[in-house]
């Protein structure tokens, strides 16, 4: 059989069932030698889990290493358990400071020569392993120190025991048994000690610590809880009263004093002993008259202010077993405390009232200045203070956004950031709070307000990034609290955040605006190049038509001469078509015409003759009578050559829908203020029913008479863009079979 295996398993047990008992006691400390008791577990603890380890170690440098360890709780649980033994017996008067530290003399002596002893030997002269059967154990020669403390120990444990026997014998048979489980289950450890130091031991292999340990924790567990220990302790009558939180005075049918409590002393402002046996009404004598009714009261309840203290006074009575009154009993308990702490509990309620409202507040709108200004009355309501600002930085410098209680001077933001610098330089070098309690104390410091005494002066800080501060203040010294101070930077990690939000809402809204400008922009620019495409496209047809038409009189006349008007009508039109390929589709030139940099003042009877003369040619080769009034001066505001694409669009229009023998007029005109171009013909004319559409890209008119005319249907479109660009009004009549008026009336250019 394993006994050293058998041995650490029954040592680890105790250590196991000790620390738990600790633990229960621990949880039962209000209970009378509770805390004693779990110190007594938690000591032997201490001393078996080393001994656990001693056991289970096979070298003697361990084994002895292990020893020492274990007078870390051996040294002391002689006196832990007389503490214990003296406080369940009620013999708590013998547990005084100076008593204690004597006591701990010779345990504190035995710790230092255990850990020490290879320099003396006063504990173990010798350290030496026993082979015992199949295992080793540690057999020293004991020192002298050793029997001096082991000696001590047994004094301790024997003046603890007759104490603890006295108890049992003269107290109710719970106790008794509660006493007697104590005491054997202190005997049976020290029996088990002093047979393994004596080797009085039946057989070799026999380790009685720790089999009479676990007994000695099976005695202590069973007063526990099979006689609840912690739970049923005696208690003397004189215990209750003393113990009692409150002031107790009784008073027999007689109304004298019958027992008191020395917790009464502050109310009644007399020694307890002074007052036994007296009549109530000398006892309070001195109470103010309104409270005097209370020593003939029978069962009552009031409480005295004095000032600095509150006292709640209950008086009931008292009966005995047969129902009998034998007078009554009078209770004193101070509650100044709780009136403070009920007064400081609706304080705090009210600050964090106002700090909720001001995080719903703050925190519903994302407008600065109006966070600003809940902001600055939060923090005033929750300081109630007397002057209050915000400062917010702007480029490393401070300006103050919001305030309160400086006046209404144009120059006071100014002067009071001036007077605060030296305590905001400091808030801002080292973003945390000031509390100055006393600006006196601040030499170099002269405040604004000249009745300030004390203020708070706390950072805005959002995202580990300091946004600005916050400053209270106050004439009143003692008004600033640590709980307002604390609050107060509670308030400003929101108003922090909020402000940080305001800041990017606006910046949002900034991009945002951004964005939607530039988004117009482009949006315009690819109008304009897709105007500009779709001129080029119909545009072009107009030049060629010309080209194409002179060439076929130059085919038909046969002579060897050229005929100077062909050849200029070529030229014209090749010029023409190179000025529009090279203008219209440049991208610079369009970007210019959305910026309107390219807006220059425009005679329009320069574009408008110039127009006229292309479409002459055209227009006798139709036999169609093309009558031009342009000339004089009308000048707007715009792009020529855009300005030139419309007209020429509404001409070669007219010229097309206008059968052969038709007339076209072109004229320009000034009225009031503004230009008006039109180019009225007898051609086809439109139905009316196409009117609605006929500025519509790509719609064209087809009837009978203008379904074989070739065309895209942009030109209208292109012209109505053109005009619009130019903040002008198209001009459109029409009647069918009869003719049309086609044109646009633009602004007169102011000069």
């Amino acid at each position: 059989m394993n006994w050293q295996l058998i041995y650490v398993l029954l040592t680890l047990n105790l250590t196991a069932a000790t620390l738990g008992l600790a633990y229960f006691a621990w949880k039962h400390r209000s209970r009378k030698g509770a805390l004693s008791f779990a110190a007594l577990m938690l000591t032997v603890a201490v001393v078996s889990l080393p001994y656990a380890a001693a056991l289970a170690s096979d070298t003697l440098r361990q084994v002895v290493f292990w020893n020492k360890m274990q007078y870390f709780g051996l040294s002391v649980l002689p006196v832990v358990w007389l503490i214990f033994a003296f406080e369940y017996t009620d013999n708590r008067r013998w547990l005084k400071l100076q008593n204690l530290v004597q006591l701990l003399i010779v345990p504190f002596i035995t710790l230092l020569l255990a850990l020490t002893n290879e320099e003396h030997g006063l504990i173990w002269e010798k350290t030496r392993l026993a082979d015992v059967g199949s295992f080793s154990t540690f057999d020293p020669v004991h020192g002298f120190w050793f029997w001096i403390f082991m000696s001590y120990s047994y004094v301790l444990l024997g003046f603890g025991s007759i104490t603890l026997l006295r108890k049992a014998l003269n107290t109710w048979s719970l106790y008794r048994r509660q006493a007697a489980a104590i005491f054997l289950g202190t005997l049976l450890p020290w029996v088990g000690n002093l047979m393994l130091i004596f080797d009085l031991k039946p057989f070799p292999e026999l380790n009685p610590i720790p089999i009479f340990f676990n007994l000695g924790c099976i005695c202590f567990a069973w007063a526990v809880f099979r006689l609840s220990m912690l739970d049923i302790v005696p208690v003397s009558y004189e215990d209750v009263i003393e113990s009692l939180p409150d002031g107790v005075l009784t008073v027999d049918i007689n109304n004298r004093v019958t027992a008191v409590n020395s917790i009464i002393r502050p109310f009644l402002n007399r020694e307890p002993d002074k007052i036994l046996a007296r009549h109530i009404e000398d006892v309070f004598a001195d109470i103010p008259p309104e409270f005097k009714h209370l020593y003939r009261a029978k069962d009552a309840r009031t409480e005295i202010d004095t000032g600095s203290t509150s006292i709640e006074v209950r008086v009931s009575p008292l009966y005995n077993r047969r129902k009998q009154f034998m007078g009554r009993l009078l209770l004193f308990r101070d509650i100044t405390h709780r009136k403070r702490a009920e007064s400081a509990l609706k304080q705090r309620l009210e600050h964090l009232s106002i700090i909720r409202e001001a995080y719903e507040e703050i925190g519903s709108t994302l407008n600065l200045d109006k966070i600003l200004s809940l902001a600055v009355d939060a923090a005033m309501r929750l300081s109630k203070s007397q002057a209050g600002y915000i400062a917010l930085l702007d480029q490393e410098e401070l300006h103050i956004a919001a305030s309160t209680g400086y006046g209404e001077q144009s120059d006071t933001h100014k002067l009071i950031l001036k007077a605060d610098r030296i305590i905001l330089d400091r808030v801002v070098t080292s973003r945390k709070a000031q509390l100055l309690l006393d600006i006196f104390l601040e030499s170099t410091y002269s405040p604004f307000l000249f009745d300030t005494k004390a203020k708070i002066v706390v950072p805005l800080i959002s995202q580990n990034t300091l946004i600005g501060l916050m400053n209270v203040e106050t004439a009143n010294p003692d008004h600033y609290t640590s709980e307002i101070f604390d609050f107060m930077q509670i308030l400003a990690s929101r108003i922090a955040a909020a402000i940080d939000n305001a800041h990017l809402h606006l910046s949002l809204q900034n991009r945002l605006g951004e964005v939607h400008r530039l988004y117009q922009k482009v949006s315009q620019l690819e109008q304009l190049k897709t105007d500009m495409i779709r001129i080029a496209a119909h545009d072009i047809r107009n030049p060629l038509m010309a080209i194409s038409i002179a060439l076929e009189m130059l085919n038909e006349d046969q002579t060897a001469d050229l005929p100077k008007l062909y050849v200029q009508s070529i030229h014209n039109a090749a010029n023409r078509i190179s000025h529009i390929s090279e203008g219209i589709l440049s991208l610079e030139r369009i970007e210019a015409m959305a910026t309107g940099v390219n807006m220059q003042i425009v005679n329009l009877c320069e574009p408008a003759r110039q127009a006229a003369q292309d479409f002459a040619d055209m227009a006798a080769q139709r036999s169609q009578q093309f009558v031009t009034d342009v000339d004089g001066e009308a000048f707007v505001r715009g792009d020529a050559m855009q300005l030139y694409e419309a007209i020429t669009n509404l001409i070669g229009n007219a010229v097309k829908y206008t059968p052969e023998g038709g007339e076209i007029k072109v004229s320009l005109s000034q009225q009031a203020q503004e230009v008006i171009f039109t180019v009225e013909d007898t051609g086809y004319g439109i139905p009316d029913d196409k009117h609605e559409r006929l500025f519509q890209p790509f719609f064209r008119v087809k009837t009978r008479e203008t379904q074989e005319i070739e065309g895209a249907g942009l030109g209208l479109h292109l012209v109505k863009n053109i005009v619009d660009r130019h903040h002008g009004k198209i001009i459109f009549r029409s009647t069918y079979g009869k003719g049309s008026v086609f044109g646009f009336s633009l602004p007169i250019a102011q000069m």
